[in-house]
């Protein structure tokens, strides 16, 4: 089988969990890294998907891997910066919804990718539930 891509995870919470388990759903992929201000959920969540490093922060964890992809999985005020130096260093990324809180940041990180060559991609799995599906699952709008 060819080489897999290589993932960091950003931010090892509740939705960090889920991307975690999305990627083990991915023969072509593998959680290499995770990083998160909490070193000990870190470390646990680490334990659990097989990811042999572990990261205070995102520098850190992009100064010592090289990785072909990340997840940013922080609270939505925290998904620029981890996205912007993970796209600096050529690392297509994807960030959980919202991408950003604006619209001037949501214009930064597209030039971004675009300067870098990098994808961005941003998480959005609902937008083809039906009406009754999003209300079952929540979604009072």
């Amino acid at each position: 089988m060819a080489n897999k891509v290589r993932f960091g995870l950003v931010g090892c919470g509740g939705i960090g969990a889920v991307h975690a388990k999305a990627i083990a759903l991915v023969d072509e992929a593998e959680l290499v890294a995770v990083c998160d201000v909490d070193l000990a959920r870190a470390q646990k969540l680490a334990e659990e998907h097989g990811a042999a490093h572990v990261f205070p922060d995102v520098k850190s964890l992009l100064d010592a891997i090289a990785l072909d992809a990340v997840t940013i999985a922080t609270d939505h005020k925290q998904h620029f910066a981890p996205a912007m130096a993970a796209m600096a260093r050529r690392v297509h990324t994807i960030i959980e919804k919202p991408i950003t809180v604006s619209l001037e940041e949501a214009h930064k990180l597209l030039e971004a990718a675009r300067a870098n060559d990098v994808k961005l991609g941003g998480v959005f799995q609902r937008r083809f539930f039906s009406s009754r599906t999003a209300y079952a699952c929540g979604d009072r709008r």
